[in-house]
């Protein structure tokens, strides 16, 4: 029982894991290959991602402050709070569940899993750091 639970959890807990479980449940899942449209959203990506991969010590600590909310990701003039990014892709799938527009749940789905990435990208970084 206590795996079915922590099953469960995980699943509530983790905004990817939730709307995968959502969607799957209405026959539109995402796949690992899907790809975003929006160049801008790219671009701001691999941004990141490169300073993620540049960074270390306290540049890392910042990228991490930045990626919590904490303070903004200044990449070409651009100040970047991709926590910002994360909780209105979140809203914008939380509204189209509720009006079961699967299509716009599933095009927020593939943002939030670029967005989402960043953080998987921080994580990785300070780990191969320790």
């Amino acid at each position: 029982m206590s795996n079915a639970v922590n099953g469960a959890y995980k699943t509530l807990v983790s905004p990817m894991e939730r709307i995968g479980y959502v969607l799957g449940r209405n026959g539109k899942e995402v796949g690992e290959g899907e790809q975003v449209e929006d160049m801008g959203l790219i671009m701001e990506v691999m941004e990141a991602r490169e300073a993620v991969e540049q960074s270390a010590g306290a540049a890392l600590s910042g990228l991490r402050a930045a990626n919590d909310g904490k303070c903004g990701l200044c990449f070409c003039g651009r100040v970047l709070s991709f926590a910002d990014k994360v909780r209105g892709a979140v809203g914008m799938i939380e509204g189209a569940v509720g009006r079961s527009d699967w299509g716009a749940a599933r095009a927020w789905a593939v943002r939030l899993k670029y967005l989402l990435s960043i953080e998987d990208a921080i994580r990785q970084r300070a780990e191969n750091a320790e």
